[in-house]
């Protein structure tokens, strides 16, 4: 009897663990993390989540300035709202990742709703002139069993990350620097917020301030910094 039951708690806490944790997959179909380099070379990814908004040109222009690339998970109704620095996005050779068409988390929803929600998105990006990479991350990282079924059925990679920063709270900059480098590894994917869910001008003035020393500190420890389709 208490092997049944412990049975029983143990699929319960799997099944909520498919729905609610970040990126839960028992069967491996999400990525967190880059595979490893040569001991000589590190390597990471810099994704930001859920723009683009007014304060995504700020996030560019390091970006440019310091020669970095990198992934931009786009919600499709905010990139309606700003069309140009979408396309500026591409423009300057970074990636666009699908994040959906808004920022409604797929935790119950059917394959069959999942997969109309992530080709609309599709759809929506590239009517507005910009090409998809064949990346994809949820709302909040949860990514039931039905939507990664309907992610991969559209070509769709799954990603999570290996770190997140919490910058959504507005901690002070050097906050952000810190959770950013602190015990950085080889493969890591960093996650930031260059928006905030369908806000169309969000404050992302601690991220910014922060990103350039993000990127001081990491380029001091030899890594370089990659796109999630060029891997």
């Amino acid at each position: 009897m208490l092997v049944l039951v412990l049975v029983s708690l143990l699929m319960l806490a799997i099944l909520l663990a498919t729905h609610l944790v970040p990126g839960f997959d028992l069967r491996r179909r999400v990525r967190s993390s880059l595979s490893r380099t040569r001991a000589d070379r590190r390597r990471c990814a810099l994704t930001f989540d859920d723009g683009p908004s007014a304060g995504t040109p700020a996030v560019l222009d390091v970006l440019r300035d310091t020669n970095v690339i990198a992934t931009f998970f786009v919600v499709a109704r905010n990139a309606e709202r700003h069309p140009d620095t979408l396309r500026r996005i591409a423009r300057e050779g970074h990636a666009i990742g699908v994040h959906g068409r808004t920022h409604r988390t797929l935790t119950f929803a059917s394959e069959q709703e999942a997969a109309d929600e992530l080709r609309s998105a599709a759809a929506t990006l590239r009517a507005l002139g910009v090409p998809v990479a064949p990346l994809y991350r949820a709302p909040k990282g949860r990514m039931p069993p039905a939507v990664l079924r309907a992610s991969q059925r559209l070509g769709l990679q799954p990603w999570a990350w290996t770190r997140g920063v919490w910058d959504t709270s507005r901690p002070p900059a050097a906050t952000l620097v810190r959770r950013s480098t602190r015990f950085a590894r080889d493969g890591m994917v960093l996650l930031l917020h260059d928006g905030y869910e369908d806000a169309s001008a969000p404050d992302i003035r601690s991220m910014v301030e922060a990103l350039p020393n993000i990127i001081a500190t990491l380029r001091t420890r030899r890594f370089e910094f990659v796109r999630l389709d060029r891997i």
